[in-house]
This record gives C-alpha cells, structure tokens and sequence, in this order.
C-alpha cells in the first residue's frame, strides 16, 4: 500500500511539472491556431476583451498624461491632451476584436482599415496562414510564477507582447503590450 501511494504522489508530481512547463507554451500554440484559422470563436475562448481593452485605455491614459506632464506644447497640447482622454476608450473598444487580435498574433500589427466595417479574414487567406500554427519556436515564455507569463516574440523585437494569466487549469490573453510600451511584468 505504502509503495502504491509513492507512486500516486510522484505521478502527481510529475504531472505538476508537466503541466508548468508545458501548458504555457500549449496556450501559445492555441492561440496562434486560432488566430491562422481566423477563427473568432476560438479566439473568445482564450482571450479575455474586457481585461484587454481595459490595459490598453490605462496604457494609453498614462502615455497622454505623461506627455501633458513633460509641459511641452503648453496650451494647445493641452487641449489636444483632452481630446484624445475623450477618444481613447470609443476607439479601443472598436479595435479591441477578434480580428483585430489575430492580426497582431500573426502579423505583430492590427487589420488595416475601418475597424467596424472590418471583413472577417477569411480562413487560410491571411499571411502566413500556410505557417504551421503549432510551430511556436519563434515565441519565448517569460514567467511570473504559476499564474502569469508572457508570450514575447524572437524573431520580430517591434511585435506586441502577449500576457497570459491563470484560468483554472488553462490560460487566457489578459493584455497586451503594444511596440513602444514599457510594460514591465510586474506592473500588470
């Protein structure tokens, strides 16, 4: 009984090990697959669009009061500093959609165009729809604990940073860092 219950305590065991080292980077491949597919639904299931556009319009609150805060531009950078507090959450709430993400997985950018009368991509038409989706080597994973990562590219430096967070088991997309942001992970 003692021998079968070491062995029930160093599966689990292993399994821990197996899922901390591995479900990262499964999250990442989920999400890239998704995002070639053009498949909106999938990307629902594992991104969070409320927490996503909820750090974009922090991030770029902060960016437009830290360019008041320099004083540069005196009154008229002020009032165009207001304008742009009135138009960031309209526009990051039109921005913020599946498609929209799938571009910025597969291509480091957003959908050119109008974002509310954005086609769909079609499936398999994008670039690099004929990458295989499961090939996630050029993406690195970036640990905070057992609760958070960080999906950042090696092959582009310009290209969003992908921040996942715990969800039971599984992961979702909470936020992204835009090229030209200085998230750290510890401020998320």
């Amino acid at each position: 009984m003692k021998k079968l219950l070491i062995a029930f305590v160093a599966v689990l065991l292993v399994s821990a090990g197996v899922w901390y080292f591995a479900s990262p980077g499964y999250a990442v491949m989920q999400l890239r697959q998704a995002a070639v597919e053009g498949n909106a639904d999938a990307l629902r299931e594992r991104a969070d669009f409320d927490s996503i556009r909820e750090g974009l319009k922090a991030d770029a609150r902060a960016e437009v009061e830290a360019q008041v805060a320099s004083g540069r531009g005196g009154a008229p950078a002020q009032f165009g500093a207001g304008l742009a507090l009135q138009l960031i959450d309209p526009v990051i709430d039109r921005l913020v959609t599946p498609d929209n993400i799938a571009a910025l997985v597969r291509e480091g950018r957003a959908v050119n165009g109008d974002p509310a009368g954005a086609a769909p991509l079609p499936r398999n038409s994008a670039p690099g729809a004929d990458e295989d989706p499961a090939d996630s080597a050029d993406w690195t994973i970036e640990r905070d604990g057992l609760s958070r990562f960080r999906a950042v590219s090696t092959s582009d430096g310009s290209a969003p940073v992908f921040i996942f967070e715990r969800d039971g088991l599984g992961w979702d997309l909470t936020r992204i860092a835009l090229p030209g942001s200085d998230l750290s992970l510890g401020s998320i």
